[in-house]
Protein backbone atom coordinates (compact mmCIF):
# COMPACT_ATOMS: atom_id res chain seq x y z
CA UNK A 1 0.00 0.00 0.00
CA UNK A 2 1.17 3.63 0.00
CA UNK A 3 1.12 4.04 -3.92
CA UNK A 4 -1.53 6.57 -5.08
CA UNK A 5 -3.36 4.47 -7.22
CA UNK A 6 -3.73 1.89 -4.40
CA UNK A 7 -5.12 5.12 -2.23
CA UNK A 8 -7.66 5.83 -4.81
CA UNK A 9 -8.84 2.64 -5.17
CA UNK A 10 -9.67 2.85 -1.22
CA UNK A 11 -11.36 6.30 -1.39
CA UNK A 12 -13.70 4.82 -4.35
CA UNK A 13 -14.57 1.58 -2.19
CA UNK A 14 -15.50 3.72 0.19
CA UNK A 15 -17.25 6.40 -1.78
CA UNK A 16 -19.36 3.68 -3.35
CA UNK A 17 -20.32 1.97 -0.29
CA UNK A 18 -21.20 5.34 1.22
CA UNK A 19 -23.86 5.66 -1.31
CA UNK A 20 -25.63 2.69 -1.01
CA UNK A 21 -29.45 1.84 0.60
CA UNK A 22 -27.50 1.51 4.14
CA UNK A 23 -24.85 4.16 3.89
CA UNK A 24 -23.37 3.85 7.67
CA UNK A 25 -23.88 -0.40 7.37
CA UNK A 26 -22.18 -0.13 3.91
CA UNK A 27 -19.67 2.81 5.17
CA UNK A 28 -18.50 -0.15 7.82
CA UNK A 29 -18.21 -2.94 5.86
CA UNK A 30 -16.44 -1.23 3.34
CA UNK A 31 -13.70 0.05 5.92
CA UNK A 32 -13.09 -3.11 7.38
CA UNK A 33 -12.60 -4.80 3.75
CA UNK A 34 -9.95 -1.98 3.16
CA UNK A 35 -7.90 -2.58 5.67
CA UNK A 36 -8.05 -6.61 6.11
CA UNK A 37 -9.71 -5.90 9.61
CA UNK A 38 -11.76 -4.08 11.28
CA UNK A 39 -14.33 -0.99 11.55
CA UNK A 40 -15.94 0.47 14.23
CA UNK A 41 -18.38 3.76 14.80
CA UNK A 42 -19.70 5.54 17.44
CA UNK A 43 -21.69 8.15 18.04
CA UNK A 44 -22.05 10.47 20.58
CA UNK A 45 -21.06 9.16 24.22
CA UNK A 46 -19.08 6.33 22.58
CA UNK A 47 -22.35 4.67 21.90
CA UNK A 48 -21.63 1.65 19.60
CA UNK A 49 -23.33 2.39 16.30
CA UNK A 50 -22.24 0.26 13.61
CA UNK A 51 -19.32 -2.37 13.44
CA UNK A 52 -17.57 -5.29 10.90
CA UNK A 53 -14.74 -7.30 11.25
CA UNK A 54 -14.31 -9.27 14.84
CA UNK A 55 -12.47 -6.29 16.92
CA UNK A 56 -13.30 -6.51 20.63
CA UNK A 57 -15.85 -3.66 20.72
CA UNK A 58 -15.66 -2.96 24.47
CA UNK A 59 -12.00 -2.57 24.72
CA UNK A 60 -11.98 0.25 21.80
CA UNK A 61 -14.46 2.26 23.25
CA UNK A 62 -12.45 2.17 26.76
CA UNK A 63 -9.51 3.00 24.54
CA UNK A 64 -11.44 5.77 23.07
CA UNK A 65 -12.41 6.87 26.40
CA UNK A 66 -8.83 7.53 27.46
CA UNK A 67 -5.91 8.65 24.62
CA UNK A 68 -7.58 7.53 21.48
CA UNK A 69 -5.84 8.06 18.23
CA UNK A 70 -3.74 5.71 17.25
CA UNK A 71 -2.44 3.12 19.22
CA UNK A 72 -2.22 -0.55 19.80
CA UNK A 73 -5.46 -2.97 21.63
CA UNK A 74 -3.81 -6.07 22.43
CA UNK A 75 -2.76 -7.69 18.89
CA UNK A 76 -4.58 -4.62 17.26
CA UNK A 77 -3.48 -2.03 15.47
CA UNK A 78 -6.09 0.92 15.84
CA UNK A 79 -6.36 4.41 14.04
CA UNK A 80 -9.33 6.51 15.23
CA UNK A 81 -10.98 10.41 13.40
CA UNK A 82 -13.77 12.56 14.97
CA UNK A 83 -15.80 13.19 11.85
CA UNK A 84 -18.75 15.86 13.05
CA UNK A 85 -21.80 16.01 11.04
CA UNK A 86 -23.42 19.27 12.39
CA UNK A 87 -23.64 19.43 15.95
CA UNK A 88 -23.44 15.85 16.34
CA UNK A 89 -19.42 14.05 16.65
CA UNK A 90 -19.05 10.11 15.17
CA UNK A 91 -15.64 8.41 16.44
CA UNK A 92 -14.78 6.20 13.14
CA UNK A 93 -12.19 3.52 14.11
CA UNK A 94 -10.44 1.08 11.77
CA UNK A 95 -8.23 -2.10 13.13
CA UNK A 96 -5.63 -4.46 11.94
CA UNK A 97 -3.11 -6.61 12.84
CA UNK A 98 -0.91 -5.11 10.31
CA UNK A 99 0.42 -1.94 11.29
CA UNK A 100 1.69 -0.57 8.28
CA UNK A 101 -1.40 -1.08 6.12
CA UNK A 102 -3.56 0.74 9.49
CA UNK A 103 -1.58 3.69 8.61
CA UNK A 104 -1.14 3.74 4.96
CA UNK A 105 -5.57 2.98 4.58
CA UNK A 106 -6.40 4.86 7.79
CA UNK A 107 -5.85 8.92 5.68
CA UNK A 108 -7.87 8.36 2.44
CA UNK A 109 -10.42 6.33 3.85
CA UNK A 110 -11.05 8.91 6.45
CA UNK A 111 -10.94 11.44 3.74
CA UNK A 112 -13.49 9.59 2.21
CA UNK A 113 -15.41 9.24 4.95
CA UNK A 114 -15.49 12.93 5.99
CA UNK A 115 -16.42 14.11 2.21
CA UNK A 116 -19.35 11.53 2.04
CA UNK A 117 -20.66 12.88 5.87
CA UNK A 118 -19.81 16.34 5.00
CA UNK A 119 -22.37 16.07 1.99
CA UNK A 120 -24.93 14.77 3.49
CA UNK A 121 -24.41 17.58 6.57
CA UNK A 122 -24.48 20.19 3.80
CA UNK A 123 -27.39 18.77 2.36
CA UNK A 124 -29.31 18.37 5.59
CA UNK A 125 -28.59 22.08 6.46
CA UNK A 126 -30.18 23.46 2.76
CA UNK A 127 -33.03 21.29 3.44
CA UNK A 128 -32.94 23.33 6.81
CA UNK A 129 -32.56 26.40 5.76
CA UNK A 130 -35.10 26.47 2.86
CA UNK A 131 -37.80 24.69 5.36
CA UNK A 132 -37.17 28.15 7.66
CA UNK A 133 -37.49 30.43 4.72
CA UNK A 134 -40.43 28.70 3.81
CA UNK A 135 -41.86 28.39 7.62
CA UNK A 136 -41.30 32.39 7.81
CA UNK A 137 -42.90 33.25 4.53
CA UNK A 138 -46.03 31.62 5.35
CA UNK A 139 -46.42 32.83 8.77
CA UNK A 140 -45.60 36.45 7.47
CA UNK A 141 -48.64 35.67 4.76
CA UNK A 142 -50.76 34.39 7.32
CA UNK A 143 -49.67 37.75 9.37
CA UNK A 144 -50.75 40.28 6.63
CA UNK A 145 -53.86 38.24 6.82
CA UNK A 146 -56.20 35.21 4.34
CA UNK A 147 -59.28 35.94 2.21
CA UNK A 148 -61.82 33.23 3.33
CA UNK A 149 -61.61 32.13 -0.50
CA UNK A 150 -57.95 31.34 0.37
CA UNK A 151 -58.35 29.47 3.59
CA UNK A 152 -58.29 26.09 2.13
CA UNK A 153 -55.04 26.58 0.17
CA UNK A 154 -53.54 27.85 3.09
CA UNK A 155 -54.45 24.84 5.23
CA UNK A 156 -52.74 23.06 2.23
CA UNK A 157 -49.36 24.94 3.07
CA UNK A 158 -49.59 24.47 6.67
CA UNK A 159 -49.97 20.74 6.09
CA UNK A 160 -46.45 21.05 4.52
CA UNK A 161 -45.03 22.34 8.02
CA UNK A 162 -46.98 18.90 9.86
CA UNK A 163 -49.96 20.55 10.83
CA UNK A 164 -53.04 19.06 10.58
CA UNK A 165 -55.66 20.90 8.82
CA UNK A 166 -58.37 22.96 10.35
CA UNK A 167 -57.11 21.71 13.99
CA UNK A 168 -57.20 24.38 16.34
CA UNK A 169 -53.99 26.71 16.44
CA UNK A 170 -52.25 29.09 19.06
CA UNK A 171 -49.57 31.84 18.41
CA UNK A 172 -46.67 32.90 20.57
CA UNK A 173 -45.02 36.06 20.28
CA UNK A 174 -41.40 35.61 22.00
CA UNK A 175 -39.02 38.42 23.44
CA UNK A 176 -35.93 38.76 25.59
CA UNK A 177 -36.72 39.77 28.87
CA UNK A 178 -34.18 42.47 28.99
CA UNK A 179 -35.51 44.15 25.37
CA UNK A 180 -32.55 42.59 23.85
CA UNK A 181 -32.50 40.93 20.41
CA UNK A 182 -32.98 36.95 20.10
CA UNK A 183 -29.83 35.32 18.93
CA UNK A 184 -30.50 34.57 15.20
CA UNK A 185 -29.04 30.87 16.50
CA UNK A 186 -31.42 30.72 18.78
CA UNK A 187 -34.19 30.88 16.21
CA UNK A 188 -32.65 27.78 14.34
CA UNK A 189 -32.48 25.86 17.88
CA UNK A 190 -35.52 26.18 18.61
CA UNK A 191 -37.19 25.16 15.74
CA UNK A 192 -34.63 21.76 15.66
CA UNK A 193 -35.59 21.32 19.37
CA UNK A 194 -39.45 21.72 18.39
CA UNK A 195 -38.69 19.16 15.63
CA UNK A 196 -36.84 16.50 17.82
CA UNK A 197 -40.18 16.45 19.92
CA UNK A 198 -41.99 16.20 16.89
CA UNK A 199 -43.56 19.26 16.95
CA UNK A 200 -44.86 21.06 13.98
CA UNK A 201 -43.95 24.52 14.15
CA UNK A 202 -43.61 27.79 12.43
CA UNK A 203 -41.43 30.80 12.93
CA UNK A 204 -40.65 34.64 11.91
CA UNK A 205 -38.51 36.62 13.40
CA UNK A 206 -40.35 40.30 13.90
CA UNK A 207 -39.87 43.80 14.73
CA UNK A 208 -41.47 44.52 17.56
CA UNK A 209 -42.12 47.40 20.21
CA UNK A 210 -39.12 46.95 22.07
CA UNK A 211 -37.07 45.10 20.02
CA UNK A 212 -36.93 41.83 17.82
CA UNK A 213 -39.14 39.10 18.96
CA UNK A 214 -39.93 35.54 17.24
CA UNK A 215 -43.62 34.90 16.57
CA UNK A 216 -44.51 31.40 16.39
CA UNK A 217 -47.34 29.28 15.19
CA UNK A 218 -48.00 25.84 17.20
CA UNK A 219 -50.91 23.55 17.45
CA UNK A 220 -53.44 24.31 20.06
CA UNK A 221 -53.50 21.04 21.67
CA UNK A 222 -49.89 20.87 22.82
CA UNK A 223 -48.98 24.76 22.70
CA UNK A 224 -48.15 25.57 25.80
CA UNK A 225 -46.33 22.51 27.30
CA UNK A 226 -44.73 22.18 24.02
CA UNK A 227 -43.40 26.04 23.82
CA UNK A 228 -42.05 25.90 27.36
CA UNK A 229 -40.21 22.58 26.71
CA UNK A 230 -38.79 23.96 23.21
CA UNK A 231 -37.62 26.84 25.16
CA UNK A 232 -35.70 25.30 27.58
CA UNK A 233 -33.93 23.00 25.26
CA UNK A 234 -32.41 26.26 23.80
CA UNK A 235 -32.32 27.94 26.96
CA UNK A 236 -28.27 28.42 26.80
CA UNK A 237 -29.02 30.54 23.24
CA UNK A 238 -31.37 33.23 24.87
CA UNK A 239 -30.83 36.45 26.54
CA UNK A 240 -27.40 37.30 24.43
CA UNK A 241 -28.93 40.46 24.00
CA UNK A 242 -26.49 43.00 21.48
CA UNK A 243 -23.41 40.85 22.66
CA UNK A 244 -22.03 37.72 20.88
CA UNK A 245 -23.96 34.93 19.94
CA UNK A 246 -23.84 32.08 22.53
CA UNK A 247 -22.54 34.78 25.20
CA UNK A 248 -25.54 33.87 27.71
CA UNK A 249 -24.37 30.39 28.42
CA UNK A 250 -22.10 31.71 30.29
CA UNK A 251 -23.49 34.34 31.55
CA UNK A 252 -25.12 33.98 35.29
CA UNK A 253 -27.72 37.68 34.79
CA UNK A 254 -28.45 36.15 31.57
CA UNK A 255 -31.83 37.89 30.65
CA UNK A 256 -34.76 35.15 30.64
CA UNK A 257 -37.59 35.03 28.18
CA UNK A 258 -41.22 36.52 28.03
CA UNK A 259 -43.62 33.97 25.80
CA UNK A 260 -47.01 35.27 25.42
CA UNK A 261 -49.92 32.63 23.41
CA UNK A 262 -52.83 33.65 21.59
CA UNK A 263 -56.19 31.64 22.42
CA UNK A 264 -57.13 29.10 20.54
CA UNK A 265 -58.65 29.72 16.64
CA UNK A 266 -59.39 27.43 13.88
CA UNK A 267 -59.82 29.68 11.01
CA UNK A 268 -56.54 31.54 9.64
CA UNK A 269 -58.36 34.44 8.58
CA UNK A 270 -57.68 35.00 12.56
CA UNK A 271 -54.28 35.03 12.27
CA UNK A 272 -53.60 38.87 12.48
CA UNK A 273 -56.07 39.11 15.38
CA UNK A 274 -54.11 36.04 17.27
CA UNK A 275 -50.83 37.81 16.39
CA UNK A 276 -52.37 40.91 18.53
CA UNK A 277 -53.48 39.30 21.70
CA UNK A 278 -50.12 37.23 21.99
CA UNK A 279 -48.40 40.70 21.69
CA UNK A 280 -50.80 41.58 24.97
CA UNK A 281 -50.14 38.50 26.78
CA UNK A 282 -46.44 38.87 26.38
CA UNK A 283 -46.06 41.97 27.53
CA UNK A 284 -47.78 40.56 30.35
CA UNK A 285 -45.33 38.13 30.64
CA UNK A 286 -42.68 40.85 30.76
CA UNK A 287 -43.72 42.20 33.70
CA UNK A 288 -44.37 38.85 35.66
CA UNK A 289 -41.23 37.50 34.28
CA UNK A 290 -38.28 37.55 36.75
CA UNK A 291 -35.25 40.07 35.98
CA UNK A 292 -32.53 36.87 36.17
CA UNK A 293 -32.87 33.48 34.71
CA UNK A 294 -33.03 30.93 37.73
CA UNK A 295 -30.01 28.81 37.59
CA UNK A 296 -31.68 26.42 40.53
CA UNK A 297 -34.75 25.30 38.40
CA UNK A 298 -33.94 26.09 34.91
CA UNK A 299 -37.19 28.81 34.74
CA UNK A 300 -35.78 30.54 31.78
CA UNK A 301 -39.79 30.99 30.01
CA UNK A 302 -42.13 32.62 31.49
CA UNK A 303 -45.39 31.53 29.21
CA UNK A 304 -48.85 33.56 29.76
CA UNK A 305 -51.67 32.48 27.62
CA UNK A 306 -54.22 35.54 27.06
CA UNK A 307 -56.92 33.54 28.70
CA UNK A 308 -55.09 34.48 31.87
CA UNK A 309 -55.40 37.91 31.61
CA UNK A 310 -57.16 40.09 33.81
CA UNK A 311 -59.53 42.65 32.40
CA UNK A 312 -57.15 45.81 33.73
CA UNK A 313 -54.02 43.65 32.38
CA UNK A 314 -55.93 43.53 29.14
CA UNK A 315 -56.54 47.49 29.28
CA UNK A 316 -52.92 48.15 30.28
CA UNK A 317 -51.11 45.66 28.09
CA UNK A 318 -53.47 47.04 24.68
CA UNK A 319 -52.46 50.93 25.84
CA UNK A 320 -49.66 51.51 23.53
CA UNK A 321 -50.78 54.87 22.90
CA UNK A 322 -48.25 57.72 24.52
CA UNK A 323 -51.43 59.90 25.23
CA UNK A 324 -53.02 57.04 26.94
CA UNK A 325 -49.63 56.10 29.38
CA UNK A 326 -49.72 59.92 30.67
CA UNK A 327 -53.45 59.63 31.01
CA UNK A 328 -52.74 56.94 33.79
CA UNK A 329 -49.55 59.10 35.28
CA UNK A 330 -51.69 62.29 34.97
CA UNK A 331 -54.51 60.70 37.60
CA UNK A 332 -52.10 60.38 40.38
CA UNK A 333 -49.80 63.53 39.84
CA UNK A 334 -51.04 65.22 42.47
CA UNK A 335 -49.69 63.21 45.08
CA UNK A 336 -45.74 63.05 43.52
CA UNK A 337 -44.72 65.47 45.77
CA UNK A 338 -46.53 63.59 48.61
CA UNK A 339 -44.61 60.88 48.91
CA UNK A 340 -46.07 59.71 52.21
CA UNK A 341 -49.64 59.73 50.72
CA UNK A 342 -48.45 57.65 47.54
CA UNK A 343 -47.65 55.20 49.98
CA UNK A 344 -50.46 55.15 51.98
CA UNK A 345 -52.63 54.92 48.94
CA UNK A 346 -51.36 51.92 47.64
CA UNK A 347 -51.03 50.07 50.83
CA UNK A 348 -54.69 50.74 51.28
CA UNK A 349 -55.75 49.63 47.90
CA UNK A 350 -53.56 46.44 48.68
CA UNK A 351 -55.48 45.58 52.03
CA UNK A 352 -58.78 45.68 50.39
CA UNK A 353 -59.71 49.49 51.01
CA UNK A 354 -59.56 48.11 55.47
CA UNK A 355 -57.99 50.98 57.36
CA UNK A 356 -57.29 48.77 60.02
CA UNK A 357 -54.98 46.36 58.10
CA UNK A 358 -53.63 49.59 56.37
CA UNK A 359 -52.42 51.12 59.70
CA UNK A 360 -50.80 47.70 60.63
CA UNK A 361 -48.63 47.58 57.70
CA UNK A 362 -47.58 51.23 58.23
CA UNK A 363 -47.10 51.20 61.48
CA UNK A 364 -49.20 54.01 62.50
CA UNK A 365 -52.99 54.66 63.97
CA UNK A 366 -55.91 54.27 62.37
CA UNK A 367 -57.26 58.10 62.67
CA UNK A 368 -53.53 58.66 61.27
CA UNK A 369 -54.51 56.47 58.34
CA UNK A 370 -58.33 58.49 57.88
CA UNK A 371 -56.76 61.68 57.82
CA UNK A 372 -54.04 60.60 55.24
CA UNK A 373 -56.93 59.44 52.60
CA UNK A 374 -59.24 62.84 53.36
CA UNK A 375 -56.02 64.69 52.12
CA UNK A 376 -55.46 62.29 49.39
CA UNK A 377 -59.10 62.72 48.02
CA UNK A 378 -58.64 66.54 48.47
CA UNK A 379 -55.64 66.33 46.03
CA UNK A 380 -57.07 64.43 43.55
CA UNK A 381 -60.28 66.01 43.66
CA UNK A 382 -61.88 62.37 43.76
CA UNK A 383 -63.84 60.42 46.21
CA UNK A 384 -62.24 57.18 47.25
CA UNK A 385 -66.23 55.45 47.55
CA UNK A 386 -66.64 56.02 44.02
CA UNK A 387 -65.99 52.94 42.04
CA UNK A 388 -65.36 54.69 38.89
CA UNK A 389 -62.86 56.70 40.45
CA UNK A 390 -60.91 53.75 42.26
CA UNK A 391 -60.84 51.90 39.02
CA UNK A 392 -58.88 54.87 37.74
CA UNK A 393 -56.75 54.73 40.69
CA UNK A 394 -56.14 50.84 40.42
CA UNK A 395 -55.79 51.18 36.63
CA UNK A 396 -52.85 54.21 37.15
CA UNK A 397 -51.28 52.41 40.16
CA UNK A 398 -51.21 48.96 39.08
CA UNK A 399 -48.35 47.22 39.26
CA UNK A 400 -47.61 48.21 42.47
CA UNK A 401 -51.44 47.82 43.25
CA UNK A 402 -50.70 44.32 41.70
CA UNK A 403 -47.74 43.12 44.14
CA UNK A 404 -49.32 42.15 46.90
CA UNK A 405 -53.68 41.88 46.39
CA UNK A 406 -53.82 38.42 45.37
CA UNK A 407 -51.73 37.36 47.83
CA UNK A 408 -53.77 39.21 51.11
Amino acid sequence: MGEPQDELAVMRAVLRAGTGPAPLTGLVEALAQAVNGAALVFGDGTQLLASSGGAPVALVREWLAGTGGDGEIGRWFTAAREIRVGAHAYQFVLAAFDAGHVRDVASPAFEAVEAILGSYGAVDEFSRTQRSIGSAKLLRDLRLGVSPAGEHRAWRRMAEFGFAPYAPLRLAVCTDVAGGRLPPEAVAALADAAATDGLPLLALEASGQDGVELLLALPAETARAGLAAALAAVADRFGAGEGEPGDAADDETASPVAAGLSAAFDQLTRVPEAVRTACTAVEVARRRAPVEADGETGAVATVIAAEELTPAEWLLAANRMRAGREALTGFVAPLGEHPELLETLIVYLRSRMTVFSTASKLRVHENTVRYRLRRIEGLLGESLSDPLALTNLCLSLYPEVSEETNGV
